[in-house]
């Protein structure tokens, strides 16, 4: 389909003037609050009504409105509450450091004898252990691994981090690595084209920060490219290792479901606080074999700079590092699988219990002693999002209330002259109207006082939506249906009144969407060219025959530019991460054609209703 070019626009509309007007159709002593500290600009006292207490609530309804009111901006980078968000996340940072440092002190008193764990715990850390053993395996050699780059910045690769940049830049590595640089750069000849190389030895990582909320930042760590190069292919193989027994860290719609059946199957939810940050060096030395445990270390940064100052670590990996997650995954999957054999309480991966990272959820019988054994490994529990029992659970994005979904909505970007982001809360608001629509008939029968509390709520929301699109000019609204992203308004068939595609069952429609910024390419490296051919080989074949990136190629390698063209993503050019343009085109809607109708009930009120014409 043809596409064009949007050029931008202005809009005064921000984030808070739009929850300031929701808050206010809500029209709950909770809405009305946070309305006041938006009206008076207390954006300090905002973030402190964002968190509140599941059991004060008696109906989904009622908790589902309040929950929403409270987090609609708890992610927003808006609020400007005068906290210097850098130094909290340093602070917390550094409280981490401190946390694992004495972790690792009690891990070596206990290994010379002097401190010991509760019996009960020794035995859950003991049966950890093996189960960490049998889903490792053996350590797979370079060869075996699928290696590759994560997305991020690395230590001497900064703004455009292509694979493009990563391949044609210098290369650099610790010096703990520099010991296995001939058997890793053996595994890449078609990169790496001469006899010798130059690599660049560093200490350690950099620490860095980004924007996670309105009240702190976010510690990361930037590795070297090398470093993050072989972490990916742990990373990766830890990853299919744990899919083998039932842990499948490509999809959260797992957890996702075992939180909707927390309240009637007697399932408990847990959320950790900076567990990332809390791995300690000595933990991870107990429980992994000591093979890989070796393999690991090699690869990981020792150290960090902050400041032009270089400190060593206490913990054994950081956010940055591009097998902390699997990592994670691995330990507490292996101790809470543990706790539960321990308790005696039958447990079924992916049925009753199940791991993503540092969100867990068992069966409630095994939560007191899996979050003792957790403790006791140096790790914190999330009280304010860990819940063993009453009418509220969470994990990986989803939130339930005696059964039932209540995600709230958040507006964490800017939306002022950002057309899609524009798009995106005009959605949300209808969203969140169908949410109150679905809650309300699933959790309470219809009585007549209910009905017209719903009323005057969608009332309200519908307004704030009509409010909101009329700033958005009428050259750029367009209109679409839902599950296809925010390039466009939801609404309605008949609103939208789509025509038919000439040749297939469906309909035609506009919508935006956001193009990468592309830079053209005169020759293509040899490494470039091999690293996407790599993507010509199936799964399956990959594990058949024990291919990883590149080797594949090695026999025809003089040929491999020409012909690995056809497999790069763009051709002859690359896109730089993080720039885009803006452009409009038609789209093509196969499925049943999901939007909004609006009906009027016997007294006239304007309601607004999810509508699924399957």
């Amino acid at each position: 389909m043809r596409t064009r070019k949007v050029c931008g626009f202005r809009m005064k509309a921000d984030a808070l003037s739009l929850a300031s007007d929701i808050w206010e159709a809500l029209d709950t002593p909770r809405s009305l609050a946070l309305w006041m500290c938006a009206k008076y600009r207390d954006h300090s006292a905002l973030l402190t009504l964002k968190d509140l207490d599941p059991l004060r609530y008696r109906t989904p309804l009622d908790f589902f409105i309040d929950y929403q009111a409270s987090k609609l901006l708890a992610k927003s980078v808006e609020l400007k509450p005068g906290i210097d968000r850098e130094l909290r996340a340093l602070e917390k940072f550094k409280e981490a450091e401190a946390v694992c440092s004495y972790t690792n002190d009690f891990f070596r008193a206990r290994s010379e004898g002097s401190l010991s764990m509760l019996p009960r715990v020794e035995r859950v850390f003991s049966r950890a252990r093996d189960k960490i053993r049998t889903i490792l395996g053996d350590l797979p050699t370079y060869e075996n691994l699928d290696l590759s780059f994560g997305p991020g910045a690395s230590f001497g690769v900064r703004g455009d981090t292509s694979v493009y940049k990563k391949v044609t830049s210098n290369l650099e590595c610790t010096y703990a690595m520099s010991s296995v640089l001939p058997d890793l750069l053996s595994e890449v000849p078609g990169w790496i084209e001469a006899s010798s190389v130059s690599v660049q030895l560093v200490s350690g990582s950099e620490l860095t920060f980004v924007p996670k909320d309105a009240s702190i930042d976010r510690a990361i760590c930037i590795e070297p490219m090398l470093n993050g190069f072989v972490q990916k292919g742990y990373g990766r193989w830890i990853s299919t290792r744990l899919k083998s027994f039932g842990v499948d860290l490509s999809r959260q719609e797992v957890n996702q479901e075992l939180a909707a059946k927390a309240y009637s199957h007697s399932l408990s939810t847990i959320d950790l606080s900076s567990a990332s940050d809390t791995i300690s060096y000595w933990l991870v030395l107990e429980l992994l074999p000591w093979e890989w445990f070796e393999a690991l270390d090699v690869v990981r940064c020792p150290s960090y700079t902050y400041q032009g100052v270089r400190s060593n670590f206490h913990k054994f990996s950081s956010m940055g590092n591009a097998y902390t997650f699997e990592l994670e995954t691995l330990l507490f999957y292996a101790l809470a699988c543990a706790s539960c054999e321990e308790c005696g309480v039958s447990y079924s991966t992916g049925n009753n219990l199940v791991v993503y990272g540092d969100d867990i959820i068992v069966p409630r019988s095994a939560f007191d002693l899996l979050t003792e054994v957790i403790s006791a490994c140096g790790f914190s529990v999330n009280k304010a999002k860990s819940y063993k029992d009453g009418p509220f659970f969470e994990s990986c994005g989803a939130d339930f209330f005696q059964g039932l979904p209540v995600r709230p909505i958040f507006f964490k970007e800017k939306i002022a002259g950002k057309l899609l982001r524009c798009f995106y809360a005009a959605n949300s608001i209808r969203r969140f109207a169908s949410r109150i629509e679905q809650v309300a008939s699933q959790s309470l029968p219809y009585g007549r006082r209910l009905e017209r509390s719903v009323d005057h709520t969608l009332c309200g929301l519908a307004l704030v939506y009509d409010k909101f699109v009329a700033q958005i000019p009428h050259r750029l609204r367009v209109y679409g249906p839902e599950g296809c992203g925010d390039g466009h308004l939801i609404s309605e068939w008949d609103e939208c009144t789509p025509p038919r595609h000439p040749d297939w069952e469906g309909w035609i429609y506009r919508s935006y969407r956001e193009r990468p910024v592309e830079v053209k390419l005169n020759d293509v490296p040899i490494g470039y060219a091999l690293y996407f051919g790599r993507e010509s080989i199936t799964s399956e074949d990959r594990e058949r025959r024990a291919d990883k990136p590149f080797r594949h190629l090695l026999y025809n390698a003089d040929s491999v530019a020409s012909s690995s063209l056809g497999d790069l993503p763009n051709g002859r050019s690359y896109a730089l991460r993080g720039r885009t343009s803006l452009i409009s085109g038609h789209t093509f809607c196969a499925s049943s054609w999901r939007g909004w109708r609006t009906i009027f009930d016997i007294e006239g009120t304007k309601r607004t209703v999810w509508n699924d014409p399957r």
